[in-house]
């Protein structure tokens, strides 16, 4: 778990599943992700199931964010293994209520310092569709530059990443520390 200065960052519970469910229904959330033919209420419990078993096998994975003063469960955010490509993700969704207001940049920007702090990672990279701009944003604010554009997951994307030498450098001197 870690707390930034808004946020609670914190592996899925059973509990988040209703609420998880609820984002997930509204359809802009999901349009620059692939097409999935499950119901909203099973598409979360399918991601936290996922999630599970993510942290079981690396101590690390998509959790939770949770805004510190409400409670409320804003969407999902962590590092995740991507198995066939052997590169780790920054991966953020939030509802859409919660957009434009720094949660994503927030939430990443702890995720990273915890890979490359805690985790020892070397990179992490971060894969958006190709139009979804605002997300893309999210990734150069963290530090990241963009590498390429190629196919991910069935879909058009362009791949951002950054390297624990950026990280430790500029990037990481020009960041707040939340907590």
């Amino acid at each position: 778990m870690f707390l930034t200065e808004r946020l609670l960052l914190r592996p899925f519970d059973n509990n988040d599943v209703a609420a998880l469910a609820k984002i997930l229904e509204e359809p802009a959330v999901l349009e620059y992700f692939p097409p999935s033919e499950a119901e909203p209420y099973a598409m979360a419990e399918r991601v936290v199931e996922q999630a599970a078993r993510h942290w079981e096998l690396h101590d690390f994975g998509p959790g939770a964010v949770e805004l510190v003063e409400t409670g409320q469960l804003l969407g999902r955010a962590g590092l995740q293994l991507i198995h066939d490509l052997g590169l780790v993700e920054i991966d953020y969704l939030l509802g859409i209520e919660h957009w434009h207001r720094g949660y994503a940049t927030e939430a990443a920007r702890e995720w990273i310092a915890h890979g490359f702090g805690s985790l020892g990672l070397q990179s992490v990279v971060g894969l958006v569709h190709e139009q979804n701009h605002a997300s893309a944003r999210v990734l150069e604010k963290i530090g990241m530059s963009y590498r390429e554009s190629g196919e991910y997951f069935g879909m058009p994307c362009k791949r951002y990443e950054i390297g624990l030498r950026d990280w430790a450098g500029e990037a990481a001197q020009s960041w707040p520390r939340l907590v």
